[in-house]
C-alpha cells in the first residue's frame, strides 16, 4: 500500500519505469482507502471531491494539529453528546446545538466527538469551517457531506456516481436541490439499516463562519444576493436540516456548533425548529477552571522536555495566574502556552514572565477588565509588541493582505512574498514573529493557517487593538505601496512613445495580440514557471492585491487615493493579463464603489447604457449593461458574471472608427511644409501591431460601408507607411493586408 501526503511533494521525482500492480492510495483528507481503479471507475466521485471543502475534514492535513481537547478534560461534555449520538441519552431530537461565545472551547469539543464517533463508526461526515482559514464555502456544504458519506457506504457511493455523471450540474446546484439529489434521493434507494448508515452523526462546526462574504454591515441588503451568502446560507441550511428531521428523509443526526448569534438564535428557537432540538449552552464558568489547570500543568511539562528545563522553572501560583488571566477562555488557553514554547523568543523563562506581568498589572490596577475580552486583547497586544519595531509594519500588511488576498494561483507565500517584495525566507520570519497565533502550513496553496479567529478579529477592530489594526494608517500605506508597484510596471509602456494611442485603441477595439514584450518586475521570491509568465505571476498578484484592498469590507478609500484611481489606466489591466495563463481578476464593483468617496465614486465606477457595448456583450455577462471603470483613455468596459462581480478581461465595443477617433489619434500632427494641403504624420511602427477587426453582424454593412469610405479617405491623404498601418478587416475577410 502506498500512503500519499500533500507534504511528499517529490514523491515520485526522477523515477522511471514504476509499475503499481492495483495499488492503494490513502486519501490524506478522509483517511478512506480507495484503490486506483476505483477512481478511474468513479469519475463523478472524482468530481464530487473536487467540488468539495477536504481542508474542513475532521482528519484533514489542512487542519493538523486540530483543536483539541486533552485528555481528562471537558470528559462529561463529550460523553454527554457522544451518547446523544448513539441514541442513549435522555434527549431524543436529532438535532443538537451547541452555542457559546467564541474561545470557551466549541470547536475542541467538536473535534474530539468526532474522533470518538469515527473510532466508533458512528460518523458519517464532518466539516469544520473557518473564515480566516477560507473554509466556509456555503455552495460546498453538501458535497463535502454527500462525498464523506459516500466513501462510507459503497451503495450511495455507486448511486452518486451515476447521478453526478448524468448531470453535473448537481454540484453547483442550490443548497435544497444538493441536499435533494445528493442525500434524500440515494438513501431512498438503499435500506439504511440494512447499509449500516442509521443513526450516523453529522458534525458542522462553527456555522456562523459559513459564508463567503465577510462584509458583516453588508448581510442587511441580503435580499439583492442572488446565492446562498451571509446569513441566508445559514439559515437556509438550518431549515433544510430542520425539514429532514422532520420528515424523515435523512436517517442521520446533526451535531451543529456556533456562536449565539442573532439570527442562528431566533431560527432555532422558532416553533419549527425548537420542538426537535437539543440545545447546549457552553457559556463561560468557572467550572472549567479546573480542566484549564489540568491543561496548563501537561503544556508546561511538555515544554520542559523540550527545552530540558528544570522542574522549578515554573511555581504553582505562576499555574494559578495563568488560570485567572484566561477567565474561562479555552482560545486564551491555548494561545498562552503556544507563545511560552514559541521558538521566536528568548525562551520559554522569558515568555512566561512576559504572560505573568499581565496579571501583576491586573492586580495592580493599572488593567480593570469588565469581560474576558479585555484580558485577551492585553494578551494580543503583548504578542504584537514582541514583533520587532523595524519590522512590525510589515507584518500588519501582511496580515492585512492575506486577509482579503483571495485564492492563490501558485502559492500564496511566494505571490504575497513577491508583492511586498520580499524573499520567501524574509516573509516566512517575519510569519514567524507570530506563532503563537498563527502557522505556515507547506502543504496547502494557502498556507498560513490562524488557530482561531479571535486574533484577525482583534486586528480588525481599532478599538481593541489600536495602533495595531491592520486598516486605518496601515491599509493606506499598503495600498500607495501596491499602486507605487504597478505604476512602475506601466511606466515602462509609458515610455514607449505610443501610450497615449495605445489607450485609446484598447478602449474601442478587439486586440488580437498580447501586450508588448519587455516588461519587467522585481521578482524577489522564486516561481516554478518560464520567466515571461513568473512576470504575467508578478502583476497578476499586485492587480489582484489591489482590488483586493479596494473591494473587501472596511477598506475605505480616501480622497486622495480615489484621485490616483481616477487617472490609473485600467485598459491595461485586461491588455497586459488577455492571454494570462492565470486566473480571471474579479472586482466586486458594488463594494468598491460603496468604498469610494461619493463624489468621485460615480467618475470611477458606473454602469452605461450605451447601446453599441450591447453588440459585443460577452457570453458569460448576466446583464445586457456594462460596468465602465476610469474615465476617457483610461476607461475600461467590463461585464457583470455576477450580481456584484466583474471580470477585469478585455472586452471591447465593436469597431466604429469615427473621425472623432482619427482627431484624437493625429489630434498631436504637426504641420507640414504646405499649409495649405496638411497631412496626417505617419505612425510609428509599434502603433498598429495588429488588425483591427469588425464583428460578424448582418445589419452592420451600413457602417461597414462608411468605414471603408473612411478608410480609403485616410489612406489616400496619409503617407505610404501610414496606408500600410491602418488595417481594418471584414467579417468575411481576416487577411491583415486590406
Amino acid at each position: 500500500m502506498v500512503t500519499s501526503s500533500p507534504t511528499t511533494n517529490a514523491f515520485f521525482r526522477n523515477a522511471h519505469d514504476v509499475v503499481f500492480h492495483n495499488p492503494t492510495i490513502v486519501d490524506s483528507s478522509s483517511h478512506v482507502k480507495i484503490k486506483v481503479n476505483e477512481i478511474r471507475e468513479k469519475p463523478g466521485l472524482r468530481d464530487l471531491l473536487n467540488h468539495s471543502m477536504r481542508d474542513a475534514f475532521h482528519d484533514s492535513s489542512g487542519r493538523w494539529p486540530p483543536p483539541r481537547c486533552h485528555y481528562g478534560t471537558r470528559q462529561d461534555i463529550i460523553t454527554g453528546i457522544v451518547d446523544w449520538g448513539h441514541g442513549l441519552s435522555e434527549h431524543p431530537e436529532f438535532l443538537l446545538w451547541m452555542h457559546g461565545p467564541f474561545g470557551v472551547g466549541k470547536s475542541a469539543i467538536a473535534q474530539s466527538c468526532a474522533e470518538e464517533l469515527a473510532a466508533q463508526n458512528h460518523l458519517g461526515a464532518s466539516l469544520f469551517f473557518s473564515r480566516p482559514n477560507k473554509r466556509n464555502d456555503p455552495n460546498r456544504i453538501f458535497t463535502s457531506i454527500a462525498y464523506q458519506i459516500a466513501t462510507k457506504c459503497p451503495e450511495i457511493c455507486d448511486i452518486l456516481d451515476r447521478a453526478i455523471l448524468n448531470d453535473p450540474s448537481l454540484l453547483t446546484a442550490s443548497l435544497p436541490v444538493q441536499f435533494e439529489e445528493l442525500l434524500v434521493k440515494p438513501i431512498h434507494q438503499i435500506k439504511p439499516d440494512q447499509a449500516g448508515i442509521e443513526g450516523w452523526v453529522i458534525v458542522v462546526d462553527g456555522l456562523d463562519e459559513c459564508s463567503r462574504r465577510t462584509d458583516k454591515s453588508r448581510m442587511t441588503n441580503l435580499d439583492k444576493s442572488s446565492g446562498p451568502d451571509g446569513f441566508n446560507a445559514q439559515l437556509e441550511f438550518i431549515k433544510i436540516i430542520a425539514t429532514s428531521i422532520r420528515d424523515k428523509t435523512t436517517p442521520f443526526r446533526w451535531f451543529i456548533t456556533s456562536r449565539p448569534e442573532p439570527h442562528i438564535e431566533h431560527r432555532m428557537e422558532s416553533p419549527f425548529v425548537s420542538s426537535i432540538l437539543y440545545s447546549l449552552d457552553l457559556p463561560l464558568s468557572p467550572k472549567d477552571d479546573h480542566d484549564i489547570l489540568t491543561f496548563f500543568v501537561k503544556e508546561l511539562n511538555k515544554i520542559s522536555e523540550q527545552h530540558g528545563l528544570s522542574a522549578t522553572w515554573h511555581s504553582e501560583a505562576d499555574v494559578a495566574v495563568l488560570v485567572k488571566l484566561t477567565a474561562g477562555l479555552w482560545v486564551y488557553a491555548a494561545t498562552v502556552a503556544r507563545f511560552i514554547g514559541s521558538p521566536m523568543s528568548l525562551g520559554p523563562v522569558s515568555q512566561l514572565r512576559l504572560v505573568l506581568s499581565l496579571g501583576r498589572d491586573s492586580e495592580s490596577g493599572e488593567s480593570k477588565p469588565t469581560n474576558p475580552l479585555t484580558q485577551l486583547d492585553l494578551f494580543y497586544h503583548l504578542i504584537m509588541q514582541q514583533v520587532p519595531s523595524s519590522i512590525v509594519s510589515t507584518v500588519q500588511k501582511i496580515l492585512l493582505l492575506n486577509w482579503v488576498y483571495g485564492a492563490p494561483e501558485v502559492d500564496k507565500v511566494l505571490e504575497l512574498a513577491n508583492v511586498f517584495e520580499l524573499s520567501e525566507e524574509e516573509f516566512r520570519v517575519a510569519c514567524g514573529f507570530l506563532r503563537s497565533v498563527l502557522r505556515l502550513d507547506d502543504s496547502d496553496k494557502a498556507p498560513i493557517k490562524f488557530y482561531h479567529s479571535s486574533f484577525m478579529e482583534f486586528m480588525e477592530d481599532w478599538n481593541r487593538s489600536k495602533e495595531f489594526c491592520i486598516y486605518k494608517s496601515c491599509l493606506a500605506e499598503l495600498r500607495q505601496e501596491v499602486l507605487g508597484r504597478i505604476n512602475r510596471v506601466h511606466s515602462q509602456i509609458k515610455g514607449k512613445g505610443d501610450f497615449k494611442i495605445l489607450l485609446i485603441v484598447v478602449a474601442f477595439f478587439d486586440l488580437s495580440s498580447t501586450f508588448p514584450e519587455g516588461l519587467s518586475v522585481n521578482i524577489t521570491a522564486p516561481l516554478p514557471f518560464s520567466h515571461a509568465d513568473n512576470i504575467l505571476l508578478v502583476y497578476h498578484s499586485l492587480i489582484q492585491s489591489l482590488i483586493r484592498l479596494c473591494d473587501s469590507a472596511q477598506c475605505t478609500i480616501t480622497p486622495s487615493f480615489a484621485a490616483s484611481l481616477q487617472k490609473f489606466p485600467f485598459p491595461l489591466i485586461g491588455c497586459v493579463l488577455k492571454d494570462s495563463p492565470f486566473g480571471e481578476i474579479v472586482l466586486n464593483w458594488y463594494m468598491c464603489k460603496r468604498n469610494l468617496p461619493q463624489s468621485l465614486a460615480d467618475k470611477i465606477i458606473r454602469s452605461s447604457r450605451n447601446p453599441l457595448y450591447y453588440f459585443r456583450r460577452p457570453s458569460y455577462a448576466r446583464f445586457d449593461r456594462p460596468i465602465l471603470l476610469g474615465n476617457g483613455k483610461h476607461k475600461l468596459v467590463c461585464w457583470q458574471s455576477d450580481l456584484d462581480y466583474v471580470l477585469l478581461v478585455q472586452v471591447q465595443i465593436i469597431t466604429i472608427l469615427s473621425l472623432k477617433l482619427c482627431r484624437l489619434l493625429y489630434q498631436d500632427a504637426p504641420a507640414q511644409s504646405s499649409p495649405s494641403s496638411r497631412r496626417l504624420p505617419p505612425l510609428s511602427p509599434s502603433a498598429f501591431p495588429f488588425p483591427l477587426s469588425i464583428p460578424d453582424a448582418p445589419f452592420l454593412s451600413p457602417f461597414y460601408t462608411f468605414l471603408l469610405l473612411l478608410a480609403t479617405h485616410i489612406s489616400h491623404s496619409a503617407s505610404p507607411l501610414q496606408r500600410n498601418r491602418v488595417r481594418i478587416c471584414h467579417p468575411t475577410d481576416r487577411s491583415p493586408n486590406i
